[in-house]
């Protein structure tokens, strides 16, 4: 087993070394693909990704810290130093980034000359029960 940290938010600030931003510690099964440092949890605090993800408020995202991902994959993202959010990620030719979210209530973001920094990816979502 790894201990992984549980997240409220991300604070642009200090993402992932701030502990006020730490709600709980909790446990993974160590199956040898992260390891203890790697990847944080966060509770997901709103409804944008509830489409074709079906991430819905409430619900648990194990991420995996990086600093890019492919087009397609979901990512905390945090857009011009404001706090970070959920989003899909499409990369334009021009290095522009388009982030996507999965209700159709809300509009797509572009984010250009850089001013989107990213976190890491989502590699499994923990669904809260209903």
């Amino acid at each position: 087993m790894i201990r992984v940290p549980v997240i409220g938010r991300i604070s642009v600030d200090n993402p992932f070394d701030a502990d006020e931003n730490i709600i709980e510690y909790t446990y993974i099964p160590d199956d040898g693909k992260y390891r203890e440092g790697d990847v944080f949890i966060l509770v997901v605090n709103g409804d944008s990704m509830e489409g074709r993800s079906r991430i819905c408020k409430g619900d648990r995202v194990l991420i995996q810290r990086q600093d890019d991902v492919e087009s397609g994959e979901i990512a905390v993202v945090a857009i011009h130093g404001e706090d970070a959010t959920l989003r899909r990620v499409q990369k334009t030719e021009t290095g522009e980034v388009i982030l996507y979210p999965d209700d159709s209530k809300y509009e797509p973001m572009l984010v250009r000359n850089g001013n989107a920094k990213i976190y890491g990816k989502v590699v499994q979502v923990i669904f809260e029960p209903l």
